[in-house]
């Protein structure tokens, strides 16, 4: 999700140095609808030692969040 604001804000502003401005924001993996219960199952499986098998963590959360400043 990104946000450009108009160059009349900054006329209204009065700034003259700043020509442009982007706000933005991003997000991933931030839950998961799934009838399996206890495991994602995006999960990567690994066959383990003596048939247990061995769970890799699946993908972080992550958040993005920036500013772009045209001068």
């Amino acid at each position: 999700m990104s946000y450009t604001a108009p160059k009349s804000f900054f006329k209204k502003l009065g700034v003259d140095f700043v020509s442009g401005l982007r706000v933005f924001a991003s997000a991933d993996n931030l839950f998961l609808i799934s009838a399996a219960k206890g495991i994602d199952p995006a999960m990567s499986i690994q066959g383990g030692y003596c048939d247990v098998d061995e769970y890799i963590f699946p993908a972080m959360r992550s958040y993005t969040f920036g500013i772009n400043l045209d001068f």
